[in-house]
């Protein structure tokens, strides 16, 4: 069996570029991605539990004064 290495560079996105791709549909509208340290990343959906997450430390944080949005 021969293996050979595939020497390649994975190119990093710009914001500006991003939102480009965002602006020309590249991404379906429902489709969840993030540009993330210049890496178009494919994310999860938000379930139960995140929902659930996201609603208790919304009110922790507004016990503690912050205001969140």
């Amino acid at each position: 069996m021969l293996i050979t290495e595939a020497h390649f560079t994975l190119r990093k996105w710009t914001v500006k570029e991003y939102h480009k791709l965002e602006e020309i549909g590249i991404f379906h509208p429902e489709e969840r991605v993030e540009l993330i340290e210049g890496n178009i990343l494919k994310i999860s959906e938000k379930g139960t539990l995140h929902a659930s997450a996201t609603r208790r430390t919304s009110t922790l944080l507004l016990k503690m004064g912050i205001k969140v949005n």
